[in-house]
């Protein structure tokens, strides 16, 4: 009777033991697919893009005073003298994580020196390289150029940094006004240092390349590309001049043309979060 006992004992126990080892394994198991859902979701994560007005809400700092829940820009500032007169350039590279993006944004116009920026001529900023099978020279605005220059090493660092911890991150350029034309040269720059192709939004969108090879170059190198400007905003216009470019520059109106408009950017210029602009974009 004891050996029956204990024989039944020690099947008991014998149970219990691989009942734990079920319930672990299981349990470890359950971990594991866990762990594997997640690093499958981030690998195949699909690229989710925000409201186009939440953009300029960003890189504007908020300029229009909306209530918002966004993460405003918090912008750094590189100084440098071009002729003898003092400028400044200002951008921050940051993550999104929740939508494992790196976000490069740019300021807008805001001084004096920013408009004396925003008024001069086409210069070749880089040495001639082959697109398409043809010797091609990439010519950008002089002003925007040069302070695309001044910030390109480090923004660059910025983002290998962050590439260096999200390898399969996303990278979105955006930007307001003066900050347009720098997201535009500083899109093309990402394409052609780290061969990702970006997401570039801006607004108030300046026309910062010259000469059809230019145009036909960098549209290819992004991912998505939406340059707006409104039809009655005289920035959308600059450069005024035939030959000049922007990367896909979409046109938004909410009012009908008028040429007394055009010299009222305080209004024209700012829409950017105005209702409805956007619906054929969407």
């Amino acid at each position: 009777m004891n050996i029956i006992s204990g024989c039944g004992s020690r099947d008991k126990n014998k149970s219990q033991s691989l009942g734990a080892k079920y319930l672990s394994f299981r349990l470890y198991a359950k971990l594991y697919k866990r762990k594997l859902y997640f690093i499958l979701e981030e690998k195949t994560m699909e690229y989710k893009r925000l409201r186009f007005e939440d953009y300029f809400t960003i890189c504007s700092e908020n300029w229009n005073k909306n209530k918002t829940d966004l993460k405003i820009a918090k912008y750094e500032s590189i100084p440098y003298e071009y002729k003898g007169k003092q400028y400044c350039v200002d951008f921050e590279v940051r993550f999104d994580e929740p939508r494992n993006c790196i976000q490069v944004i740019f300021e807008q116009t805001s001084s004096k020196s920013d408009w004396r920026v925003n008024f001069n001529f086409p210069s070749k900023l880089y040495d001639k390289f082959t697109f398409d099978g043809k010797l091609i020279q990439l010519k950008v605005h002089r002003g925007w150029g040069n302070m695309w220059l001044v910030c390109q090493s480090t923004v660059r660092q910025r983002i290998k940094a962050l590439l260096d911890i999200h390898p399969d991150a996303f990278i979105e350029v955006f930007g307001w006004s003066l900050g347009s034309g720098m997201a535009q040269l500083a899109a093309e720059d990402i394409y052609f240092k780290f061969g990702i192709k970006p997401y570039l939004y801006t607004y108030g969108s300046v026309k910062p390349f010259y000469g059809k090879d230019t145009y036909n170059f960098v549209k290819s190198c992004c991912a998505e590309a939406y340059n707006f400007y409104d039809h009655c905003d005289i920035v959308g216009y600059m450069v005024p001049f035939c030959g000049w470019h922007a990367i896909n520059h979409c046109k938004v109106k909410l009012e009908d043309f008028g040429i007394t408009k055009l010299f009222k950017p305080t209004i024209y210029h700012r829409m950017y979060d105005a209702s409805g602009q956007y619906k054929d974009y969407e």
